[in-house]
């Protein structure tokens, strides 16, 4: 029988490491921050925070009820999974500058719009994915 504190030790030192690595959450909750102050910022990672809820019900129950139910689906989800960060990919090292590059001021988001940033940026967030199903799944 495996040692329940070796166990979250393991699970909390995989957590540390994901926290610690920059991705899109964090540049969008600076962004926001930065763009229109704290009390935004704080709402666009109140969205982040739950679209991790998301990820971590799925990778907890429902993403062994899914591969049980149908066996294809997970390895479809992971050449979809590939084909979408080649395709990012891609589209990153063929990007160009468009001819006017100076930053445009716009109003403050509303409340909702801004929870709903911070949601669409996590749940599409391919690393946040990846990460608790990886880490909560058999």
């Amino acid at each position: 029988m495996t040692d329940p504190l070796a166990i979250f030790a393991a699970v909390a030192l995989a957590h540390a490491l994901g926290v610690i690595s920059p991705g899109p959450d964090l540049a969008v909750v600076i962004r926001q921050t930065l763009a229109y102050g704290r009390r935004i910022g704080v709402i666009t990672a109140l969205g982040i925070g739950s679209g991790i809820l998301f990820h971590s019900g799925w990778g907890l129950f429902g993403l062994g009820w899914v591969a049980d139910q149908w066996p294809w689906f997970v390895g479809a989800l992971r050449y979809a999974g590939a084909t979408v960060l080649l395709w990012i990919g891609i589209n990153a090292l063929s990007a160009r500058p468009g001819p006017d590059m100076t930053p445009q001021i716009r109003p403050a988001p509303s409340r909702r719009s801004a929870y709903l940033i911070g949601l669409a940026t996590n749940l599409f967030n391919a690393k946040a994915f990846l990460f608790f199903v990886a880490l909560s799944s058999s």
